[in-house]
């Protein structure tokens, strides 16, 4: 009974290691603002403090524990001598993540009017911070702005005197790096610039760059972190969760599930999140409408597009979707064409009500499912002929159609003359006459004019 205690221990130490490398894996810098100090959990180097020291450490009411408080006084910020696109020292590199969560005092005042949470030490290649943009409610109104690749503002999003999270992702491929703002866990926009013009030796907290210090913040900053990596969509909605809960970023325990789809116009996956080991968690994968669910390709590869998972390590798979060759309507589009391609009712043979069979419209009249064709239709009823036999009539197109199966009938008649003025029936047997179809129309043979017969009309007839 020892020895298993002491393994079950030994289990369940290993399971929070290693859960908790997972969230602190490339962890650079993680300032609690307690003192100037990185977390040792950290890898890069101790906040550094400006001249101008009107800010206090280890204030009350941090989001957890105690904050830094600025004043909106012009010089005033703190360093992080963290450089990323081969600026500085580098550590974060060309894709990273930084976390912050701020609370704006509700008499804010700076120089300039503008409160920079964070901001590149000597440029603008990453930064964030308030500004009065329509003066709703003071100066609650975020902007990302990024040199090279322009700005987001985000209107109203801030209460001042309450926390908010802003968290970026610097995501750079092939020379392009996209910049992604999440707002209390919620992307809110995205920015894409040259990866090469995006370099930095530093970041201030509390400020903008060097040379414009005046854009002071005038309140509270806690829990700034940054990754050399860019987080799963399941770890920024850990890092926000964990800010809301009180607890600190290293200190998350969980195993990460991150779950996305292969293509978002597609279909969405559910699931993400840092989860205990042993927690049943719901997994889904939502086609949009006139798409399918095809697969799961990573760890769940083979399960079906809804099931419960049992955590017991971290988990990444992503969500296939094709394009919905189902036809619910039986009318000879598939749901993918009907929604995505046509806009016609997937479940409505006729979309415009006007007899003809979307599918019909589409492959064989070429006409408009979502056009009303009714007065067409209306003509062609009236010039339907009765199934009967009888003589020949010269009354111009009749067509029939088979009240069982639908099938309409064309019937075509030859007319001679001699003289253009009168006219009489060319016998529809006679071997000089015949219609056969051709490609989309038809051929038509008729007799060689005579002195008998030198003109000849076609045209509809009743049999």
């Amino acid at each position: 009974m020892k020895t298993r205690i002491i393994l079950l221990g030994f289990s369940a130490l290993v399971s929070g290691q290693l859960a908790r490398a997972q969230l602190t894996s490339g962890l650079v810098a993680y300032y609690d603002f307690e003192d100037l100090a990185n977390d040792p959990a950290a890898s890069g180097p101790d906040l550094e403090i400006s001249a101008t020291a009107s800010h206090l450490l280890a204030v009350a009411g941090g989001k957890v524990g105690n904050a830094v408080e600025f004043t909106g006084t012009t010089g005033n910020f703190l360093n992080a001598a963290i450089g990323f696109g081969g600026g500085g020292a580098n550590q974060l590199g060309e894709s990273f993540t930084v976390s912050a969560w701020y609370n704006l005092d509700t008499d804010a005042a700076s120089g300039a009017s503008r409160f920079f949470v964070f901001e590149g030490s000597t440029d603008y290649d990453i930064s964030y911070g308030l500004r009065n943009l329509v003066n709703a409610n003071g100066y609650n109104d975020a902007q990302t702005y990024t040199n090279g690749a322009g700005s987001m503002n985000h209107n109203d999003v801030h209460v001042p005197g309450t926390w908010q999270h802003v968290l970026m992702t610097y995501q750079s491929t092939d020379g392009t790096t996209v910049i992604t703002t999440y707002l209390d866990g919620i992307a809110v926009g995205t920015l894409s610039g040259s990866t090469a013009a995006l370099v930095s030796a530093g970041i201030h907290l509390g400020n903008a760059r060097d040379g414009s210090t005046n854009r002071a913040f005038d309140g509270k900053i806690d829990e700034f972190a940054a990754w050399s990596r860019v987080l799963a969509s399941g770890e920024i909605a850990s890092v926000y969760q964990a800010g809301m809960n009180g607890e600190r970023v290293d200190e998350v325990v969980g195993f990460l599930v991150d779950v996305v789809s292969a293509d978002p116009a597609r279909g969405t996956a559910t699931g993400s999140g840092f989860y205990a080991s042993g927690s049943e968690v719901a997994v889904s994968a939502e086609p949009n409408p006139g798409y399918a669910f095809v697969e799961w390709t990573g760890d769940f590869a083979g399960q079906p597009a809804d099931f419960n998972h049992t955590v017991n390590g971290g988990a990444s798979a992503t969500a296939v979707f094709g394009e919905d060759t189902g036809d619910a309507d039986d009318d000879g589009l598939t749901n993918y064409e009907e929604i995505v391609l046509l806009g016609t009712l997937p479940d409505n043979p006729d979309s415009d009500g006007d007899q003809i069979p979307d599918g019909v419209e589409v492959d064989e009249t070429y006409t408009d499912p979502l056009s009303d064709d009714s007065a067409l239709v209306a003509f062609v009823d009236a010039k339907l002929c009765p199934d009967q036999a009888g003589a020949i009539a010269l009354s111009g197109l009749e067509i029939e159609r088979n009240p069982v199966s639908g099938q309409i009938t064309l019937r075509l008649g030859l007319q001679g003359s001699a003289d253009r003025t009168n006219w009489s029936p060319v016998p529809l047997d006679s071997p000089a006459f015949s219609v056969t179809p051709a490609g989309d129309g038809w051929d038509v043979t008729i007799p060689a004019p005579s002195a008998e017969v030198d003109s000849y009309i076609l045209l509809g007839s009743r049999p």
